[in-house]
């Protein structure tokens, strides 16, 4: 029997909730050019980079909370991750996970992304706002 094969998006879905679960994670973030994110016909998972090579890799862009012990809060968004996808996506479960400080702000958490994004402007399809 075959393996059952989960898209790069699923998995992206999956690090991004456990990455903003983590305690003095504000938020992901995609980088100035959306270089960071995983890209799906429902929209881009932004601040998660899923690469299928050989040895299957993660890379999480996280904004933190300022006066954190940074290393400590980045290695429990790796402890996570690492979890959660072997939890749900065994095939990912000795995946290398990179987690990257894009920033450091005093700011509070911010809201999530809605897991329905809408259709980029002038998109005829239909999204949450338009019905």
């Amino acid at each position: 029997m075959g393996e059952a094969v989960v898209s790069s998006v699923a998995v992206a879905r999956i690090a991004a909730a456990a990455a903003r679960e983590v305690p003095h994670v504000l938020a992901l973030d995609g980088g100035a050019r959306g270089e960071i994110a995983t890209y799906g016909p429902q929209g881009p998972v932004r601040g998660v980079r899923v690469d299928r090579s050989a040895t299957p890799r993660v890379r999480v862009r996280t904004v933190m909370r300022f006066g954190e012990r940074l290393g400590e809060v980045a290695e429990e968004v790796r402890r996570r991750v690492r979890e959660e996808l072997a939890a749900q996506v065994p095939a990912f479960a000795d995946a290398i996970v990179d987690v990257h400080v894009a920033d450091v702000r005093e700011d509070v958490r911010e809201p999530d992304e809605d897991p329905t994004p809408s259709a980029p402007p002038g998109d005829p399809r239909p999204g949450p706002e338009r019905s």
